[in-house]
């Protein structure tokens, strides 16, 4: 009995706690989903994840101990530690599945499995119209990383289906589709590298304190302008080039010039509504900054116009909210009302 008291505390004190966590993030839908998934297999190792998953659902903090207790003598608990793997992975492929229409990216990928396996079938129309399809939504949502990998598929279906059903116009377009394609991701490369670098420095140093600082700062801004910025490119690209000079000059103390990039970016987002509902964070911590530099440059106006938006966007845009989502929406929005009673 000590033996096993000392185990089941140690259990306590070491366990993962990845499975507790991913249950507790579930939402109601997803739980159910996942249920009735799983219930399709009623004996065996698949009911017992069923009662796991219950068991675990139901508690407040996870204590491993208190499993073991529960089930005492089951089977499953001599390899504790797979069943909860596999519970684990079992959940994940319910959510992958229920989420399967629900993001831009799932669906581009379920087009790429698709044009595969009918690839392996040898029917190569039937491939390259899914690949068709996965292309236009790739390019509608400037999803570059994944153009590139259906560029990838096509050309592997054009030389196995032979050069009968091309032609050397189609072929020089392909080429210079790939051009674009690669210039748009290494620029994106690019940007992403000097803004995480300025982030670093932003978070290590705060704002400019002294000429030191202001020199590495500068530093970063010419590496950028190095980068000769073509006058179209990508949404993505031009929203990360936005939200780096406005971190920029956050940063040097030029609020006027950080609100003009910020509003840059607002507008561009706006211009494009199916972003604000993918990406509600994004949208949100854009409007935040814009009010939090109009309320400090004293545009009070302004500030209550945008803040009325911070509150109703997730109904405008018709926005399902998270946990994450209500608590940046709560702080930006009673943070900077009580600072505007105060004021």
């Amino acid at each position: 009995n000590i033996t096993k008291s000392k185990r089941l505390l140690y259990m306590s004190k070491t366990a993962s706690k990845n499975l507790f966590e991913l249950i507790k993030s579930m939402s109601k839908s997803e739980k159910r989903y996942f249920k009735v998934l799983s219930s399709r297999h009623t004996i065996g190792e698949e009911n017992n994840y069923i009662r796991l998953f219950d068991f675990i659902e139901a508690m407040d903090e996870y204590e491993e101990s208190n499993v073991f207790s529960h089930f005492e003598g089951e089977a499953f608990l001599n390899k504790f530690s797979i069943t909860k793997n596999r519970l684990y992975e079992s959940i994940i492929k319910a959510l992958v599945v229920f989420h399967s229409n629900s993001s831009v990216d799932a669906q581009i990928y379920r087009f790429l499995h698709a044009s595969e396996v009918l690839y392996k079938k040898s029917l190569y129309d039937h491939a390259s119209k899914q690949l068709r399809s996965a292309e236009r939504l790739a390019r509608k949502n400037d999803r570059l990383n994944l153009l590139l990998e259906i560029e990838k598929q096509k050309k592997k279906i054009i030389e196995t289906q032979g050069y009968a059903k091309i032609s050397v116009q189609e072929i020089d377009l392909m080429i210079s589709e790939n051009h674009s394609i690669s210039a748009e991701t290494d620029l994106n490369n690019k940007l992403w590298g000097i803004k995480s670098k300025l982030f670093i420095m932003i978070n290590s140093r705060g704002k400019v304190r002294c000429q030191s600082d202001v020199s590495k700062f500068k530093k970063l801004k010419n590496e950028l302008d190095q980068l000769k910025i073509p006058t179209k490119i990508s949404f993505d690209n031009q929203y990360l080039y936005n939200h780096l000079l406005s971190a920029y000059y956050f940063a040097v103390l030029d609020k006027e010039e950080s609100l003009a990039y910020l509003y840059l970016n607002f507008e561009l987002l706006k211009s494009k509504p199916s972003k604000i509902k993918e990406e509600p964070n994004i949208y949100a911590s854009v409007l935040s900054n814009i009010i939090h530099l109009e309320s400090h440059l004293k545009n009070y106006k302004s500030t209550i116009k945008l803040l009325n938006e911070l509150k109703t966007f997730t109904a405008k845009y018709k926005i399902k909210n998270t946990e994450d989502l209500d608590i940046k929406i709560f702080s930006s929005v009673y943070s900077t009302e009580l600072m505007l009673l105060i004021n």
